[in-house]
């Protein structure tokens, strides 16, 4: 590139270079002599030059200007999910379900006055539980606390998605360019506390009252967030609280595998756009057989619905694929009758978080433990594992059919584009965790690095819970 800036200014560049500035943008300087082609030249010819490197080196800022607008909508600004919230009306009857029925343990704490929030954590995966209450930023020292809880006081279940992002301030001003300032609730504000800071905003997302807090915690190293603290610093009727919660020493849950966004015919691509331009996320496919303007179909009788998903990586990174940020978008189809979709959007008032899959290993086991510790799961219908022996050699998996249907395990394999085997996909859902046709979770055990969802699950699924409502 040197050369070429040289060639088109007629002047022996000393040095181009393009180096990062302070977020995502980058600049490209110049250092150019041109005394020695111009010492011997008339002043008009030296005039002439000048003007020509004016003119080419304004062209160049116009280049690097277009390359910082492509750069800054290209690159993924996520690295991970750090938390998921939810409101609840019982606080500790749901942290009692999410310690017991599945593996997580009480990390941390925030509390002021009769305010707590609770951090629930197995492995990378992490909850935060908030009881539903109108809060003000009066018994807060953090403002942000307020902010997100007095949005989310309306029903028990998922509010607000909290994304570890490479910068605070990127995020929010693209979200102020694409959907209005208006959407940036907390702008980006610093935290700190003897164990570092934080920069964290929050903001409103496409998905009806989802929020988004958005978080850089890159120079933070403590338990959670700034002004959280472990349950040995509780007062005694806490103390109690917490030891009636005991954790459990099995945390079996590895990850957030993927979150579920459910919306109305033609949200998907909305909700997709939204997504790609304020997080740099990429579109990603079900299987190899989805279309890419239609998505992925699933049918059963006259209720139908379409899925899309986005990531903010490849799926062919492998290892860091199956952890990484996947959201999956779920719609009605155009001519389906009343279904689980539709059926979610009315318990929720709108589009919103329908499920969130959690990673694990041994799924078998684990669904059974689950099962123990009184978490209910939807049942496949009895011709899904009629068909699975002729779909699937089971015994290439080690997998018994027998205990896959006692449990309620659902299998599928996933082939690659050349029609060959290359994973496999253990799945389990279970019924709404709050209120009817509400927030459900799933488990998900990948194996052999697989990365899709589960083509033959999801219409198993669907099936199933189609079936369910005529009995």
């Amino acid at each position: 590139m040197a050369q070429l800036a040289q060639d088109l200014i007629y002047g022996p560049a000393k040095e181009i270079i393009c180096r990062p500035l302070q977020g995502s943008s980058y600049e490209i300087y110049t250092e150019v002599s041109l005394s020695e082609s111009l010492s011997n030249q008339p002043k008009e010819f030296e005039s002439s030059m000048t003007n020509r490197k004016s003119f080419w080196l304004e062209t160049i800022q116009k280049l690097v200007h277009i390359f910082n607008l492509w750069y800054n909508y290209n690159m993924s600004l996520l690295k991970n999910v750090h938390h998921v919230r939810f409101a609840t009306k019982s606080l500790w009857q749901t942290c009692k379900t999410l310690i017991k029925g599945f593996g997580f343990t009480l990390h941390c704490l925030f509390k002021c006055g009769s305010e707590i929030n609770l951090v629930l954590k197995s492995n990378q995966s992490v909850i935060m539980l908030s009881e539903i209450k109108t809060l003000s930023s009066v018994h807060h020292p953090f403002k942000y606390h307020s902010e997100i809880s007095n949005w989310c006081t309306k029903r028990d279940g998922p509010c607000d998605i909290a994304l570890e992002v490479v910068d605070v301030y990127e995020v929010c001003e693209r979200v102020s360019r694409f959907s209005g300032f208006e959407n940036i609730l907390l702008e980006p504000t610093t935290y700190a506390d003897y164990d570092g800071k934080i920069v964290l905003g929050v903001i409103k997302s496409c998905v009806g009252d989802l929020l988004h807090t958005i978080v850089d915690s890159s120079q933070y190293k403590g338990l959670f967030l700034p002004g959280y603290t472990s349950g040995q610093s509780a007062n005694d009727d806490l103390k109690e609280a917490l030891n009636n919660n005991e954790s459990n020493p099995n945390s079996f849950v590895k990850y957030t595998d993927h979150i579920a966004i459910a919306g109305d015919i033609g949200d998907s691509d909305t909700f997709m756009n939204w997504y790609k331009t304020v997080f740099g996320m990429k579109r990603i496919f079900i299987n190899i057989q989805e279309d890419e303007s239609q998505g992925f179909i699933v049918k059963f009788k006259n209720t139908g619905m379409m899925l899309k998903a986005v990531c903010h990586r490849d799926p062919t990174s492998n290892s860091d694929y199956c952890n990484a940020c996947k959201f999956v978008f779920v719609e009605p189809t155009k001519d389906s009758e009343p279904s689980q979709v539709t059926r979610f959007l009315q318990a929720n008032s709108g589009p919103g978080l329908q499920h969130m899959g959690l990673a694990i290993d041994n799924i078998i086991d684990v669904a059974a433990t689950c099962h123990q510790n009184g978490i209910k799961f939807i049942t496949a219908p009895d011709v899904y594992y009629e068909a699975l022996s002729q779909r699937i050699n089971l015994k290439e998996f080690s997998l018994d059919l027998e205990k896959l249907k006692t449990t309620g395990i659902l299998v599928d394999k996933e082939l690659n584009n050349e029609g060959y085997q290359i994973g496999s996909l253990l799945q389990i859902f279970t019924e709404p965790l709050f209120q009817k046709d509400g927030f459900f979770m799933e488990l998900i055990e990948r194996r052999n690095q697989s990365t899709g969802f589960g083509e033959n699950n999801i219409n198993a699924l669907w099936e199933a819970l189609e079936i369910s409502q005529t009995l």
